[in-house]
């Protein structure tokens, strides 16, 4: 049953990235690209980093590498770009995140990596207090329930298995309130 879990959270997570890709090409919603861009980085990095550290099912690590590479396809074809000052500090962020990680072993490059993907979401968060635009609260809520599904799955309460996933429900859950208010 966990194991359904876990890749019913994978599934739900990937579809509802993939299909607000697709509602990107279509409407004017919002996005920061340079969040974009460093999450589908760090979804990539966090993959090898809990499948190096021993977690055999990392379903959300998997299913957001791919549908955030879509994302930050979707949004550089479209010419979205901005950079400022909140962008710098993200990317100087996960750069000590990623130089700490490459230094201290694969537990702590998922802590780092962890991390890494909250300081990447700084743009995206600073985005969606200064504007927010609701069109895109369906998939902050649907990755959410994602992430709780995927973090009852893990098999147990570990770093390298639940970290990630309930970090997302917390950052899921912050956008959504962020662009439904």
């Amino acid at each position: 049953m966990k194991k359904k879990l876990g890749i019913a959270g994978a599934v739900i997570s990937f579809c509802a990235i993939i299909a607000f890709a697709i509602e990107l090409t279509i409407k004017d919603i919002q996005q920061n690209t340079v969040t974009w861009i460093l999450w589908t980085l760090l979804d990539g990095i966090l993959l090898v980093a809990s499948l190096n550290a021993g977690n055999k099912k990392p379903w959300l690590p998997m299913g957001f590498t791919a549908s955030a590479f879509l994302v930050t396809i979707v949004l550089l074809l479209k010419g979205v770009w901005h950079w400022g000052m909140v962008e710098t500090v993200s990317v100087v962020g996960v750069g000590l995140s990623l130089l700490l990680w490459k230094k201290l072993g694969p537990k702590w490059a998922i802590i780092m990596g962890v991390a890494a993907m909250n300081i990447a979401g700084w743009p995206a968060i600073y985005d969606a207090y200064i504007n927010p635009n609701p069109l895109s609260w369906w998939m902050w809520f649907s990755v959410g329930i994602a992430a709780i599904l995927t973090s009852i799955a893990a098999e147990k309460w570990s770093i390298e298995d639940r970290l990630f996933p309930v970090e997302a429900i917390f950052f899921n859950l912050i956008m959504f309130i962020l662009v439904i208010r």
